[in-house]
């Protein structure tokens, strides 16, 4: 009897440390590798502009280098390659690389260069040549096709409470650029990390860390694996919508770590509140945060309050954080630095 409430006391120590960790970032009690953050999106783009182009089935212009150029001002939008084995005409590459750039949202090409060389291929016992054929080609758009687009990401404000715990203070800052992808944050915090790991965007619809998923017999998501650890997602819904009732979080080697249940608006998808309960916290031993989205006249998501809730305490607010969207008129200002970047106009 107490070997076996030694093994469990062990264990409540050990999900009780884990769980601080994981609610309160500045208290490390381990290393452990972690998941690609969101700040290493960038290192991916292939976008020569840090503006948004929306891809199209429309027509693509195609001039070659040292024969023809656009008769106006466009701006370089992204490189682009296609390769073809045999004796494929150069139209079939041509026809290949337009419809790259109808995906990248461009509004023609520039063939910079086309390439024949031979490798070779084993066919039984011996080698033989197969000819291939490379193009590059620049992807370009004219400024006057590029569209706004409203509620475009700029920042992630996070506040904390001051020592009198009366107003907020700015903690953490994370800027978006004008292509939707992440610089380098402007101002740390550990919090902005965790909440971005735990939003409902990262943990249901991001395929960002995603390394497999299953679907239910309605064609829903019901269990997504993310990295690292094999992270395990458990999805359940109300119902036969397509609304979240609970999220079950846990991990291959440590077992359930959290349960995230959802509360909805009256008569509305938009969510009203998430509770995110570590295993701990099932226990008594810790508290656990409530999430409370904020939304503007529009119903777009402006801000995220998190309170911590303790057993016979009052609720406690833990931290705020607030989304800044791009105007229209930052956006123009873009468009002509890059114009005047390019063109030196």
């Amino acid at each position: 009897m107490r070997s076996s409430l030694l093994r469990w006391g062990l264990a409540f120590a050990l999900l009780s440390l884990w769980s601080c960790e994981f609610y309160y970032p500045d208290l490390r009690v381990r290393q452990a590798p972690e998941p690609v953050p969101y700040s290493q999106f960038r290192q991916a783009s292939t976008q020569l502009i840090d503006i948004n182009t929306r891809p199209h089935k429309g027509n693509i212009e195609v001039y070659f280098t040292g024969e023809s150029r656009p008769t106006r001002t466009y701006l370089q939008l992204r490189y682009l390659s296609a390769t073809k084995s045999g004796h494929d005409d150069v139209n079939s590459l041509v026809i290949d690389l337009k419809e790259q750039a109808r995906a990248a949202g461009a509004n023609g090409i520039i063939v910079t260069e086309t390439r024949k060389w031979m490798s070779q291929v084993l066919v039984g016992e011996t080698y033989q040549d197969l000819p291939k054929t490379d193009m590059n080609a620049l992807a370009f758009v004219y400024p006057d096709s590029l569209q706004f687009a409203p509620k475009l990401l700029k920042a992630w404000n996070l506040y904390v409470p001051d020592t009198s715990g009366q107003s907020w203070v700015l903690s953490g800052v994370q800027p978006f650029s004008f292509d939707g992808l992440p610089l380098e944050p402007t101002m740390e915090s550990k919090w902005l990390r965790w909440w971005f790991e735990h939003s409902h965007a990262y943990l249901v619809k991001s395929s960002q860390n995603l390394l497999r998923y299953r679907k239910d017999e309605r064609g829903r998501p019901s269990v997504r694996t993310m990295s690292f650890r094999n992270t395990r997602v458990v999805l359940d819904y109300v119902g036969d919508t397509e609304q979240i009732k609970e999220l079950k979080i846990s991990d291959p080697e440590m077992g359930p770590l959290e349960i995230i249940t959802y509360q909805y608006l009256p008569g509305s998808q938009q969510i009203a509140s998430r509770e995110i309960i570590p295993a701990a916290s099932m226990l008594g031993a810790i508290p656990h945060l409530i999430e409370y989205p904020e939304y503007d006249q529009e119903g777009q998501v402006k801000a995220f309050l998190y309170l911590k809730k303790s057993q016979n305490q009052p609720n406690k607010q833990l931290f705020r954080l607030e989304i800044d969207y791009y105007t229209q008129e930052e956006w123009e200002a873009q468009v002509q630095a890059i114009i005047r970047e390019q063109w030196g106009e």
